[in-house]
């Protein structure tokens, strides 16, 4: 569905909070890959996760 409305876009980035690990455990069940990217964000440390669009 993304794809169609942005046939340019190839993946979709986001990031999560290291503690919230339902979340970082839901977007692992969908696809989602940690690739070790990490950034310091206002609340602590975030994990950028990757999602390649087929």
């Amino acid at each position: 569905m993304i794809k169609l409305s942005h046939p340019d876009k190839d993946e979709i980035i986001l990031t999560v909070h290291h503690s919230n690990v339902p979340a970082i455990n839901l977007y692992k069940k969908v696809g989602f890959i940690d690739k070790g990217y990490r950034f310091n964000g206002e609340e602590g440390e975030e994990f950028i996760y990757h999602f390649a669009l087929d």
